[in-house]
């Protein structure tokens, strides 16, 4: 393990412990990376230091790594100790270096990072790195699929529904809708993408009983995510690709990229660490065995729950010996976490409180983790110390490195400052449109501050702390109208309010001995916590109010008088905490009576609503603008299929329509009015009344006339996908021609016989492995891919060829004959059949169900595998097994409610079993010896 090679990275000093009694270098061999990396210890005992050598030794190996940096800690790893833009840091700067060096590190190795490596930092939903576009929802189309849909549905209908636990069917329908964006490709990049896809999915048809108020309800819910979620997202920036992250076409450079968490909202967090996940999983099935990669979730705490733990879990099965290796810092683990955790080998423990270790020895022998000699070894390591335990079950004490760059927090402004040019225009050539762009983002940025200054509705002032400046809360207001067409000009602002919450908070802390009645010491109590009330003169958001309690320190507004003139200010009911409140607090939180308790108690008022009067069209709206959490809701009263006739003839006077013309949608009005060859489509707003998107389509017959002038034939199928008319023919050709432009695009397929010719030369080579006489059932053309079924009385053989001619296959055991097989087995063991209860599908086969007066009984028939796999016997079935199976003799068979206890006669000998009741395991076999019932070594099986 001390040996310098091409193929180990150095991570600092194996300290004296056990039979080492000198300091020697540590090197970790690559490849045990791979087993993953789980960092535990307690708060700056170094763990993302430790994290962030293993990614810079990878880095100057050429293995990159793709970091998912959540409080911005890592992306300091840009300030390399010899980067010029630290010369006015030379003292701390110095302090690295001299700390570098005693491992043997100085300028060359800077050097060496600097040549070899590239460092970049990407910022999903914000434009201060290198923007990174996740998609508004995301497109899982591979194997792992239904998986990662159920997670990614889970943790947003979680946020979807903040007030309830358990929706069990909105969630199964929201996976459902996942899996129509990758099933239709669906991109969002424009407005009218989103505003069909919640027309369509109001007609997506379920696989369960879900009624129509809740899935209207949760098409609600989801379109005012969906549609804030749109205004996070940048105009342009690169796409979640893995060979782009990891500078595939960036030349031989260990490239290191960031992906800043910090300031984002944490559903953000959540579901774009579900992404990142699924697109790892995908490229990592692609690669070798070898260490291609490093993924690293540094302070994994600050997201784990349950859903995360079960994700991570399923990750690392996923990719396990795919070449990515997984590092995981954290300062605390919970029951839930101990299946992936299991997953990492290598372990490493740093510095813990007293009360920390005691947990940890408790959590690992509870996990059933092997980790040799930790309760005497934990005391060990002091800070930038480990107790490294690797999968051979070896423990060393390691005293990791210095790193060649600062530690320490950037603000994510300064992120793209720090990083270097080459490296934004090397990610630059990669990136993509987000969303189209919109008004407001090209033109009158000066409208809110316009607006502000004509504001005149001032009273009482009051001193407060405000998140966002007033020009911001105004411009969010103006996007939220934008969106529904309503342009400054058509509005008129009739009364403007900032609402004011009072916040007292109390942050405390005790630590004593408690002793129980007869003055003996039960435990020591050490913790701390924070208690808060507020008063507001409105109903808070529970988010809201766990953003106030992070701004109870930030000073006031410095602008709270120049505002205070211009809106009214709804002023707090006033609110206190005092100590006796909340020494009862702690009591009950502890459940111990406390007396006495370090208490710093602050108070502060707190701007966290905007409300904003106005006039549109005549009619008075409410708007609400949340400047904690960027949140803008509008009241609109509700617009008639009148009000839309009057719109129509404003904007198109020579448009024939009538209230019938007039579809009813859940957020829109739509019309479609033919005429000729043209078909106009138009989106009217349910709450603005406004024309949202137009559209001039080509007619399916003026498609059909263009397609034929060129094809000179009639085609044998038509669809209509993606905003074009496909048009095949029995030729081999395919007439594309896009209903908005008539530009038309032809392409060379595979024609009706060539598909027959392909399936019977290609797959006459899979049913040559089958048994029996095949035959061709189905023929059919759909979504552009060939179906063809082929079956025998054992096999039914699926068959799918694109356009392009290339051929998938699913072969599947005919039921009928799984059931006759299954049967078989069953007579073998001397079981009649009374009923089939149920198949299942196993595999390439089938699992068979059957109900005996012996018992419940499983077969499985699959390719290579006929076997009984469960049984639950009856009284009658334990008989007939120890009769006919162990070749015995019943004495006698007792009922203990959860097991069978059966005492039977063999050879002379007497045995008693324990049967469990639900899967009929033999659990426990004892032996008669004179008056007693022994243990044996014995072994029976049914």
């Amino acid at each position: 393990m001390q040996i310098e090679s091409l193929e180990s990275i150095f991570l600092g000093n194996r300290l004296p412990l056990k039979e080492l009694t000198l300091s020697v270098k540590f090197y970790l061999p690559l490849k045990e990376l791979m087993r993953h990396l789980f960092i535990y210890g307690g708060k700056d005992c170094g763990k993302t230091i430790l994290a962030k050598i293993i990614v810079e030794e990878s880095a100057l190996k050429g293995i990159p790594s793709v970091i998912i940096d959540l409080k911005g800690d890592f992306s300091s790893m840009v300030l390399s100790l010899n980067e010029e833009r630290l010369s006015s840091q030379k003292e701390e700067v110095s302090f690295n270096l001299d700390n570098l060096k005693k491992f043997g590190l100085g300028e060359d190795y800077l050097l060496r990072l600097k040549e070899k490596t590239r460092i970049a930092i990407l910022t999903p939903y914000f434009d201060k790195g290198i923007p990174l576009i996740f998609p508004l929802l995301p497109d899982f189309s591979s194997d792992t699929q239904r998986f990662f849909t159920n997670i990614f549905s889970q943790i947003l209908i979680q946020y979807l529904y903040p007030e309830e636990k358990e929706k069990e069917e909105e969630e199964k329908f929201l996976s459902e809708i996942v899996g129509y964006v990758g099933e239709k490709k669906i991109t969002f990049e424009k407005r009218e993408e989103l505003m069909e896809f919640l027309e369509q999915i109001q007609q997506l048809s379920s696989s369960f009983d879900f009624s129509s108020e809740r899935r209207m309800e949760l098409i609600q819910r989801l379109e005012k995510f969906l549609w804030e979620q749109r205004k996070k997202i940048m105009e342009v920036g690169i796409p979640l690709d893995i060979d782009l992250l990891r500078g595939k076409y960036f030349g031989e450079k260990g490239y290191i990229s960031i992906i800043s968490f910090k300031d984002t909202e944490p559903i953000d967090r959540l579901l774009g660490l579900v992404q990142i996940m699924y697109a790892i999983c995908n490229w990592a099935k692609r690669v070798n065995q070898s260490l291609k990669l490093i993924f690293c979730i540094d302070k994994i705490d600050e997201i784990l729950d349950e859903k995360i733990a079960s994700l991570t879990d399923f990750f690392l099965k996923e990719i396990e010996d795919c070449g990515v290796g997984c590092i995981f810092t954290t300062t605390q683990f919970n029951n839930f976490d101990y299946d992936w955790i299991k997953r990492c080998k290598v372990w490493a423990v740093g510095r813990l409180e007293e009360e920390k270790r005691k947990r940890f020895v408790e959590e690992i022998t509870r996990a059933n983790i092997e980790f040799k000699d930790i309760q005497t070894l934990i005391d060990f390591p002091h800070p930038s110390e480990f107790l490294l335990r690797l999968p051979s079950q070896e423990v060393i004490l390691l005293k990791e490195r210095w790193i060649g760059s600062l530690h320490r927090v950037i603000e994510s402004e300064l992120y793209s400052s720090l990083i270097r040019e080459e490296i934004k225009s090397d990610f630059r050539a990669f990136y993509i449109s987000g969303k189209e762009k919109t008004s407001l983002s090209t033109g009158q940025v000066v409208i809110p501050e316009v607006i502000f200054e004509r504001f005149n509705f001032g009273g009482e002032m009051v001193p407060f702390v405000l998140e966002k400046e007033p020009e911001e809360a105004i411009k969010l207001l103006l996007e939220e109208l934008d969106r529904e067409n309503i342009t400054p000009r058509e509005i008129q602002f009739k009364n403007v309010q900032l609402v004011v919450a009072k916040l007292c908070v109390a942050n405390w802390r005790v630590d004593f001995l408690h002793h129980d009645a007869l003055g003996r010491i039960t435990q020591h109590i050490k913790q701390e916590g924070t208690y808060s009330k507020v008063g507001v003169a409105t109903t808070l958001d529970k988010r809201a109010k766990e953003r106030m309690l992070t701004l109870v320190d930030k000073n006031i507004h410095p602008r709270w008088e120049e505002i205070g003139k211009k809106v009214a200010i709804i002023k707090p009911p006033p609110v206190k905490v005092n100590r006796y409140e909340v020494l009862t607090y702690i009591s009950e939180k502890l459940g111990v009576s406390v007396k006495d308790a370090y208490i710093k108690m602050r108070e502060q008022d707190i701007a966290f609503e905007w409300r904003f009067l106005l006039e549109y069209r005549g009619k008075i709206i409410e708007a609400f603008v949340n400047p904690l959490l960027s949140e803008v809701k509008v009241n609109f009263p509700p617009i008639k299929k009148e009000e839309v006739l009057e719109e129509l003839k404003r904007e198109y006077p020579d448009l024939k329509v009538g209230e019938g013309d007039i579809k009813d949608g859940l957020f829109f009005y739509t019309v479609e009015h033919r005429d000729k060859d043209q078909l106009y489509v138009l989106r009217i707003s349910k709450k603005s009344g406004k024309i949202l998107t137009q559209k001039t389509l080509l007619t399916g017959e003026k498609a059909r006339q263009l397609a034929k002038n060129i094809s000179r034939e009639e085609p044998f199928m038509v669809k209509k996908d993606k905003g074009a008319w496909h048009f095949y023919y029995s030729s081999g050709m395919l007439i594309i021609v896009d209903e908005e432009t008539g530009e038309i695009t032809r392409k060379e397929i595979v024609s009706s016989q060539e598909v027959e010719d392909l399936a019977y030369q290609e797959i006459l080579k899979i049913l040559k492995e089958k048994e029996g006489e095949f035959s061709l059932v189905r023929k059919e053309f759909k979504e552009g891919k060939w179906f063809l079924n082929f079956v025998s009385p054992q096999w039914d053989i699926k068959v799918i060829i694109d356009e392009e001619g290339k051929i998938i296959h699913t072969s599947q055991l005919q039921r009928i004959y799984c059931l006759e097989e299954a049967k078989k087995i069953l007579a073998e063991e001397g079981i009649l059949v009374s009923a089939e209860r149920g198949m299942n599908v196993w595999k390439n086969g089938w699992e068979v169900n059957f109900l005996s007066p012996l018992g419940y009984f499983t077969v499985r028939i699959a390719e290579g595998e006929k076997e009984l796999i469960k049984r639950r016997l009856t009284p009658q079935g334990i008989e007939h097994f120890i009769k006919f199976k162990l070749k015995g003799e019943i004495i006698s068979l007792k009922d203990k409610k959860a097991f069978w206890q059966v005492t039977f006669k063999k050879d002379g000998e007497k045995y008693r079993l324990r049967i469990d009741k639900i899967d009929s395991k033999i659990r426990s076999i004892r032996i008669k010896k004179g008056i007693f019932w022994r243990k044996t070594d014995k072994s029976f099986s049914f």
